[in-house]
């Protein structure tokens, strides 16, 4: 258990049970597999050896499970019902919403940090965010901090790809500085936790009321970090809440906002597709995918091309 090998060869025998029985998987997710089961679909979604059975009707999805057992032993956890608690993750549905909690591991999370957090904070980052002092100025962390810097980001990474949008940014740009973090990192950090400490109970409520309809919305602000590159954020959603959420410094260097702003586009495309291609690959028509953004410059180059080039983005191959 906990070998690379082992996990393969536990996928690839499910893979080969499930297609035995007729499922099929998506040809854009290797974890999701759907049958269709009295005339509606059921699927199922894996990680690892945990599996998650979906259908309308819960007489086949005990049947479903009785076919696991056979197959695989009867000892299984089995979990049930409108709340889940999977890997630090609460999942309650509700009125075809699913509300997605963390509370308990963001407690944690500050629990474990080497100093007391108390208060909270207006935001999880101040306008200080990006700023980087020069390298004879700053103070570098001791080992111990270092080490802990490190890893409490690494674990609100975990949070805010779950559930935490409004951290976001914040623990992306900590994220760039786990090599050598210093001083001013270390206060960053606290006021992201200060922030936590103050919203712990904060949720995230999704609901797909209209899934013929894709909108996104990306963002970037322009040189934004100490090497002047951009910085890009993006979110989907289906009907309420943010159901896919990025944030992430840009790889390479831009003239003008402008140009940020469509190599954000660029960068976001590769996620807008596989999120179109999934979705249709579930059963799903999409009728429409609108992307959303705020530079006028931007919109027209992606519309046009060169027509719509000007001095400061005519070096731009669109």
């Amino acid at each position: 258990y906990g070998c690379l090998r082992s996990a393969l060869l536990f996928y690839l025998k499910l893979v080969a049970d499930l297609e035995g029985q007729g499922f099929r998987l998506n040809p854009y997710d290797p974890c999701v597999a759907n049958k269709l089961v009295t005339r509606a679909q059921m699927t199922l979604t894996f990680h690892l050896h945990d599996i998650k059975i979906l259908h309308v009707d819960p007489l086949e999805v005990t049947q479903c499970i009785e076919w696991f057992k056979s197959i695989y032993g009867t000892d299984v956890r089995i979990s049930r019902g409108t709340t889940h608690d999977y890997l630090g993750v609460m999942l309650s549905y509700s009125n075809k919403q699913v509300r997605i909690s963390m509370a308990d591991y963001v407690k944690k999370v500050i629990n474990g940090f080497i100093e007391d957090i108390h208060g909270s904070a207006s935001t999880p980052g101040a306008e200080n965010l990006f700023q980087i002092r020069n390298e004879e100025a700053r103070v570098k962390l001791n080992y111990e901090q270092a080490q802990c810097f490190h890893s409490t980001v690494a674990k609100l990474l975990f949070v805010t790809m779950r559930c935490r949008r409004d951290i976001q940014t914040a623990v992306a740009s900590l994220a760039t500085r786990v090599t050598e973090p210093d001083e001013d990192d270390w206060a960053k950090l606290r006021r992201v936790l200060k922030y936590l400490h103050g919203t712990a109970y904060l949720s995230l409520a999704l609901d797909a009321s209209n899934l013929t309809f894709m909108r996104w919305w990306v963002d970037a602000s322009f040189a934004i970090h100490p090497d002047y590159k951009s910085h890009t954020g993006e979110v989907l959603l289906l009907g309420k809440g943010g159901v896919i959420g990025i944030s992430r410094k840009q790889r390479l260097n831009t003239k003008s906002s402008t140009e940020a702003e469509v190599v954000g586009v660029d960068d976001a495309s590769s996620q807008i597709l596989w999120t179109n291609y999934s979705i249709k690959a579930q059963g799903y028509q999409i009728n429409e995918t609108l992307v959303y953004q705020d530079n006028q410059s931007a919109i027209l180059l992606e519309k046009n091309g060169k027509q719509s080039s000007g001095k400061r983005t005519r070096h731009m191959n669109i």
